[in-house]
C-alpha cells in the first residue's frame, strides 16, 4: 500500500494494515493472529451489518457468566 498525500499521513493507515495483518491466515500455521488470540475469526467490517451466527447466537448474561468463571479459574490458578 502507497500513499501519495504528503509525508506523515501513513499513521492515518496504520489501523487498516493492522486490522489486514491481523486477519490474514498464515501460510505456516494456517490460522489468523486474531483467532489465535480471541479463539474465532474477526467480524469483518463488511459483515457487521450482515448478522452472523456468532452475533444471532450471543448471549450477554451466558457471555458475563463463562466470563466470571474464567476469573475465578485464574484467580484459583494464582493462588
Amino acid at each position: 500500500m502507497q500513499s501519495d498525500s504528503k509525508k506523515g499521513t501513513w499513521v492515518n493507515e496504520l489501523p487498516i494494515v493492522l486490522w489486514s495483518l491481523r486477519t490474514t491466515p498464515s501460510r505456516v500455521i494456517g490460522e489468523t493472529p486474531f483467532s489465535l488470540v480471541y479463539g474465532s475469526e474477526a467480524v469483518l467490517p463488511v459483515e457487521a451489518g450482515l448478522p452472523t451466527y456468532r452475533q444471532i447466537w450471543f448471549s450477554e448474561d451466558e457471555n458475563d457468566h463463562r466470563m466470571r468463571e474464567q476469573l475465578n479459574l485464574l484467580n484459583e490458578l494464582r493462588d
